[in-house]
Formats: structure tokens, sequence, C-alpha cells
């Protein structure tokens, strides 16, 4: 496979010159300057190794890689400089802004195995990055259902807001959406050491009694327990810690972990109420004359997420439990004949929610047919 290359420099015969030493072993590209180097990166190009002669009219090496490091995170990113500029190199080494500097003239075979190191480590940033988003995901997914088998109420809940959460964080353009949506799931995993009545009382404007209280106001804290042990999920447990927060309803700070504790809290009492059978502008209407300036963004894009679901038109469908399928949507709670709740309206049908459905089906009988939304293809 060959990995693109960009060689930037201002002196484009210097360009055709590293074009000839190299093409025969990368795929080289050259910008003449930085513009026109950003301009091909924020095109959609990706380039494994990015190399940029130190001193250029305008923006120098340093500044240019420094754009690059926010632009493609994944590329890695070398100086060439010369002799009486080496502190400024070396400078940038340190800095962690660099992975290697050369110094001018360099030579062919010199040039070629930097290069060849900087793909290498290209190669072992995607790696890593592939198999954390793998490990990732699969704590998450196991996570969710253990919550499902639990407590199905609370894991209702946890999709609701976590798709209400997602549609937030796309309106407003905010970076690293995966944390917000991954928040709004997450949100209800304290839920696993709580009895299942607490969250009826909770949905039911129920008073709750002060133990009974004591342990609802502890469940953020519990899921930022067993959330902050995973990696990259550092920031996702904060924001789950905070949900109950009061003080975020008066300011955000800007702070991406605020932010997200407080879609947690709006998607919850939109979730809620809507539940309880309260009109769509009433509740809007009531969120923008209780919120500050700094968060109409995030009540507007709630308002949007009403006319998102309206447009959409999967269809409905009762079904026996042998025709159920992964990926359908439960529109009613799933019972045995006893009573016993084993899967909750609005939980998604994964393979374990499936298997639970069928086990309980063949040992104690359940409800049937079920009321399905089955998403369109």
């Amino acid at each position: 496979m060959l990995y693109r290359i960009l060689m930037v420099d201002d002196d484009r015969q210097v360009l055709n010159a590293y074009v000839r030493q190299l093409r025969h072993l990368f795929f080289i590209e050259t910008a003449q300057g930085p513009d026109e180097a950003l301009e091909k990166i924020r095109s959609g190009a990706t380039f494994a190794v990015i190399i940029s002669d130190l001193k250029m009219p305008g923006t120098n090496g340093i500044e240019f890689l420094a754009s690059v490091r926010e632009e493609s995170p994944d590329s890695v990113r070398m100086l060439l400089t010369g002799h009486a500029d080496l502190q400024a190199a070396i400078s940038a080494v340190n800095e962690g802004n660099i992975f290697r500097f050369l110094t001018k003239p360099c030579e062919q075979e010199t040039l070629q195995q930097v290069i060849q190191d900087g793909v290498e480590q290209h190669r072992l940033i995607i790696s890593e990055r592939e198999l954390l988003e793998k490990t990732l995901s699969s704590s998450v997914k196991v996570l969710t259902e253990i919550l499902s088998l639990v407590n199905p109420d609370a894991f209702s809940r946890a999709n609701r807001l976590s798709r209400i959460i997602n549609h937030m964080a796309a309106e407003i353009q905010a970076a690293n959406q995966w944390e917000f949506t991954l928040a709004g799931m997450l949100s209800q995993i304290g839920w696993v050491t709580l009895p299942p009545e607490i969250l009826d009382k909770i949905y039911g404007n129920e008073g709750m009694q002060d133990r009974e209280m004591e342990m609802y106001i502890e469940h953020p804290l519990t899921a930022e327990r067993l959330l902050s042990k995973i990696p990259r999920l550092e920031r996702v447990a904060k924001m789950i810690s905070m949900q109950l927060d009061s003080t975020l309803s008066a300011e955000t700070q800007n702070d991406p972990v605020r932010i997200g504790a407080r879609m947690i809290q709006l998607a919850s009492e939109y979730d809620k109420a809507m539940i309880n059978g309260a009109r769509h502008e009433d509740v809007i209407a009531r969120m923008k004359a209780n919120t500050v300036v700094e968060q109409e963004d995030l009540i507007r894009a709630l308002d949007r997420f009403h006319v998102k679901v309206q447009l959409e038109r999967d269809s409905v469908k009762r079904l026996n439990i042998k025709d159920i399928q992964i990926g359908m949507f439960l529109e009613e709670n799933v019972k045995t004949h006893r009573g016993m709740l084993i899967a909750s309206k609005g939980q998604e049908v994964t393979h374990t929610v499936l298997l639970r459905m069928r086990n309980f089906s063949n040992s104690e009988g359940v409800e049937e047919p079920i009321l399905l939304r089955v998403p369109r293809i």
C-alpha cells in the first residue's frame, strides 16, 4: 500500500526534487506553501505524513504544523530546517507538536528512512485508535445490555435520552458528538443498583421517602465510578455524574462536560413530560422561560427534534415472538403471563433482548402478539 505523503515548501524546484527522489516509494503530493497545503487537507485529502520547511513567507513551518495537528490529527508531522534554526526545531519537538525534524541538506536515504518511520507511526496511531474504539464500543454494549436485563424501564429511558441528545449535539454542531450520545445512552447505568419502583415514582411524580431519595441522587455517582474505569470515557462519566446538578440551569460556561450534563437534564425533563402526556409546545415554552440565553440553542435543537420525529414514517406491527427480528423497537411493555416485566417500551430488540423474550416465552409464557416499530431500511 502506498501511503500519501505531503511535502510543503515555498520553492517549487525543491518540491519537484522531492517528487523525483521519492515517487517510487511513496505517493507524493506537494503544496507550495501552508495555504495550499491546508486547502488540500480541508478538502478531505488524508496524508500519513506531512513534511514542512521551517522558513516560508507568512506562516512558518512550526505554526503550519500546529494547524495541521488540529485539522488532521492522525497525520505524522515533520519539520525541515537549516542548521541555524536547530533550537527552534528542538523546541517544536519538545512541545510535542512535531514527530521528527530534519536538517538541510537531507540525504535521500535519510529522508526515505525517516518518512518510512513516519508511516509506521501513522499506522500505529490508526491501529491504536481502532482498537480503542472497538474496545469502547464493546464495553458500552455490554453495559447497556446488562441494564436492559436488570432494569428494562431504565434501559428504555436511556435509549430515548440517547436519541434526543444525539439530535441536539448534531443540531448545535458540537465537537466529539459521540461523547454526548454515549452520555445519554449510559446516563441511567447507575440504576442497576436501584429498585425499579423508584423510576416509576420519578415518572409518576410520586413522592419518595428520604431513603429512596438518597438512593436516587446517588445513581449518577455510581455511573461515574463504573464508567471512569473505561479508557476515553472520562468526560462522558463526568457529564453523567453532573446530571442532577442544579447550577447547570443557570450557566454552562461553554464547558463541554457541563453542556453534556445540561443536555441530559433537558432531555430527561422533556422525556418525562412527553411520557406523561404533556403537549410539546407547552414543554418547550416552559423550558425557554426557565433557561438562560446561553442555552437557547439547546432548546431550539430540542424543539426541532419533535419535528424530526413527526416526519419519521416507520411501520408499526403486531408480531409474535418467533417473528420478531433484531433491530426492531418495542412499542409496548413485554410481560409474562404473571405480569413480570421482561422488556420495556422503547427498547431496541438486540440479540440479548430477543433471547430473553424467547426464554421467558418457553418457560413462563409471554403476552403476545407484541406491538413493534419496524425502522425504514
